[in-house]
């Protein structure tokens, strides 16, 4: 036999035997799966309620519970609407024989460091759109200024398209045949006036172990970028890989990114954060860890040797359905995880998981948090103690993280429902959101269209802290 058959019949020995793990949970990868290979109608189903606005909506003061414009109504407290950009706005493409409705997908922001401009950039099922934030003059109030957009590669089209940015260089990645990874450089941004119908072109795009993805993931310290839940159409490198595992890529050169090969430690990641860890557990301190949502259970993988990455640790929780996505406090000791499908299996309201990973080799048992609606969890991101969720038809939830380092637990503080129909366990509304511009303004996404909110500055002063101190 071959050294290659040899790894081969391993590896797919190894997977057989994990997969008959009694701690992992009882559905198969392909069940797990099946979930994020639902037809973007039924994904993305469209909210009655928004159906009929075709044009941007402007500004709406947050008071009594709501805030209302153009005839609609958004339940909401402490954060007011700055703008929003319907799907309807957008047009709609052509996909085979068909129309399909346009959807909106990840969303990410940058800003200039010679302009000092905040740009929005827009996941959305045919294209990337490029968003500036500007003042509005009669309003006096930030809003969004349509710069054009960046075609996704051939014909593809995917709702399942995600955003990350390092440096002055965009890097998207999509569930579509042949997308791969596109580079953009945002540089080219600055000083265009608004043009909705412009086409950008990417500075780059990169094939070499990515032909469709579910995610992409940077450590914002170092030039490494991450593809997960990707396939390179090579079956033996997809199957040395974990068809779906960590995909290295050095970005030193965002004109000419490289592989740098992969892991298939997790046969799938769903989604990730990769950082060069300054947590509680100084054995790794300095070392680039990522933090692993690998759908049927969290795991931590040293990646600083990208020729031998080493896992520190495998960690499923009861009652799991879909581990989807976490993020880290800004002290990483806490991974606040979202399980896409558990409030649908189980019936209980949005749960958020809690890893207490002040040992990373041998975590405390996750903590439940459990938010006040039935809504589906989906993408969260933690920025000055404050946890940001986009939480599908509940829509944007703040949550206060002081109490985890007194009694383990968080608290919301504040909320705008992106998605006014209900808050039901099912996938609509929001996909995700950006809250790391400066003063409180933050970029919802959704399948419905784009919102820019801004929190109250007094909420943020009282219960923004810094983790940790």
């Amino acid at each position: 036999m071959s050294r290659t058959n040899t790894i081969l019949c391993a590896l797919l020995l190894l997977g057989t035997l994990a997969f008959a793990n009694p701690l992992q949970a009882m559905w198969s990868v392909a069940e797990l799966r099946e979930h994020d290979h639902k037809s973007a109608a039924m994904q993305g189903t469209p909210s009655q309620v928004l159906a009929g606005v075709t044009q941007p909506l402007g500004a709406a003061q947050c008071a009594n519970g709501q805030a209302e414009v153009g005839g609609i109504a958004f339940d909401c407290s402490d954060v007011d609407l700055l703008a929003f950009v319907p799907v309807a706005a957008l047009g709609q493409e052509s996909y085979g024989s068909a129309e399909r409705r346009i959807e909106g997908s990840d969303v990410w922001g940058w800003t200039s460091p010679s302009t000092g401009d905040e740009y929005v950039l827009m996941g959305k099922t045919n294209a990337t759109a490029f968003f500036r934030i500007v003042t509005d003059d009669a309003t006096g109030l930030p809003t969004l200024e349509n710069l054009g957009e960046l075609p996704n590669p051939a014909t593809s089209f995917s709702v399942w398209k995600d955003i990350k940015v390092r440096g002055n260089h965009a890097y998207i990645v999509a569930e579509a045949s042949a997308h791969g990874m596109q580079v953009f450089d945002l540089t080219t941004l600055d000083g265009l006036d608004e043009a909705p119908d412009r086409r950008h072109t990417a500075a780059a795009h990169y094939r070499d172990a990515s032909n469709t993805s579910h995610n992409i993931v940077i450590n914002p310290d170092t030039d490494w970028a991450y593809i997960v839940g990707g396939t390179s159409g090579n079956t033996v490198n997809d199957v040395l890989c974990g068809r779906g595992g960590l995909h290295f890529v050095d970005i030193t050169d965002p004109a000419a990114p490289a592989s740098a090969g992969c892991s298939a430690l997790d046969l799938y990641v769903h989604d990730a954060q990769c950082v060069t860890y300054h947590g509680p557990d100084t054995r790794f301190t300095g070392r680039e860890l990522c933090f692993n949502a690998a759908e049927q259970w969290v795991s931590v993988v040293d990646v600083t040797d990208k020729n031998a990455p080493v896992r520190l640790g495998v960690f499923p929780y009861t009652r799991s359905s879909y581990v989807h996505q976490g993020w880290l406090t800004e002290d990483h000791r806490f991974f606040l995880l979202g399980d896409e499908t558990d409030e649908q299996r189980f019936g209980f309201n949005t749960r958020t998981m809690i890893f207490d990973f002040e040992d990373l080799t041998s975590p405390q048992l996750p903590v439940e948090y459990f938010g006040p609606t039935t809504a589906i969890d989906h993408n969260m991101y933690t920025r000055d103690g404050l946890l940001y969720q986009s939480n599908y038809a509940a829509g944007l939830r703040i949550l206060d993280t002081e109490g985890l380092y007194d009694g383990g637990t968080l608290s919301e503080i504040a909320h705008f429902d992106v998605f006014p129909d209900h808050d039901n366990a099912s996938f609509v509304g929001t996909w995700s959101n950006y809250p790391y511009f400066e003063d409180g303004v933050v970029a919802v996404n959704a399948y419905d269209g784009l919102f820019l909110l801004q929190v109250d500055a007094t909420l943020l002063a009282n219960e923004a802290f810094t983790p940790g101190e």
